[in-house]
């Protein structure tokens, strides 16, 4: 098992050892282990067992990568075992590797510090109604209402999301925001998938026995029909429930490592 921290470059590589099968039992065989790096990183620390192989083992390895500013890098650890017995023909097997295939590290979140990630998790955006409900709702019917992408990919560039957010949410007299409300878009303006890219606008305008009013107010845009072509959505949600919203996003990314181009799924 490797456990990873999203803000730091050290990880831990840990492994249980248990027979199920054994023959050809001459003389007295020993299991050794040893923790190793194998790609960009150093061991700073471990407990390699020895011991019979007819018994149970563990151990643990601590490793750390060099800070690449700006980049991101793969890192790899591993644990090798091999048998020792004096009584056989060849004495020392050959090393077993465990084959972890490693993870990536990086200094290219922004807003956090150095970490590593696994590449091949793709990481899961919570967004529950008990939090913020017009916000939540809002998403929810965006994806499950119009087929919106529930998987969207992040970017990190300012002039794309500076530009989703113009076109999805727009400013000036012809653009009114109830008061207490902003614009919320969806997919969000920090994703590729954001207005820009899909320019054709909608909107709700249907009560909600549950909320007890009307989800969006959004008069510059056409309420979604079954027949609206795949585009962006936008709401005005209360302001301090957008704002929330926002800060949880951010603290995803950094949670989750989520660097520029990375893949995330939303589920609301």
């Amino acid at each position: 098992m490797v456990t990873l921290s999203a803000r730091d470059l050290r990880w831990t590589q840990s492994f249980e050892y248990s027979p199920t099968y054994a023959w050809g039992l001459l003389g007295t065989p020993t299991l050794w282990s040893v923790p190793d790096c194998m790609f960009y990183c150093t061991l700073v620390g471990g407990n390699p067992p020895t011991g019979s192989p007819l018994n149970n083992l563990s151990g643990s390895a601590t490793f750390t990568s060099t800070r690449l500013p700006g980049q991101v890098w793969g890192a790899r650890s591993d644990w090798g075992f091999w048998i020792v017995n004096p009584a056989t023909l060849n004495k020392v097997t050959p090393t077993l590797w465990a084959n972890y295939p490693g993870h990536r590290c990086d200094d290219a979140l922004p807003g956090g510090s150095e970490g590593c990630a696994n590449q091949d998790f793709v990481p899961t955006l919570e967004v529950p109604e008990s939090r913020y409900p017009m916000y939540a709702f809002h998403i929810r019917h965006a994806i499950n209402t119009t087929n919106l992408p529930s998987q969207l990919t992040r970017t990190t560039n300012s002039a794309v999301i500076d530009a989703n957010r113009s076109t999805s949410c727009p400013t000036g007299p012809s653009y009114p925001r109830p008061a207490g409300h902003t614009c919320d878009e969806y997919p969000f303006a920090s994703t590729t998938q954001g207005a820009v890219a899909n320019p054709a606008g909608f909107t709700f305008n249907f009560d909600t026995k549950r909320l007890g009013r009307l989800v969006c107010q959004v008069p510059w845009l056409t309420e979604h029909r079954s027949t609206t072509n795949r585009g962006h959505s936008v709401c005005m949600i209360p302001a301090a429930q957008n704002s929330l919203g926002g800060s949880d996003l951010q603290s995803f990314f950094l949670d989750n490592r989520v660097i520029d181009r990375d893949n995330f799924n939303v589920r609301a």
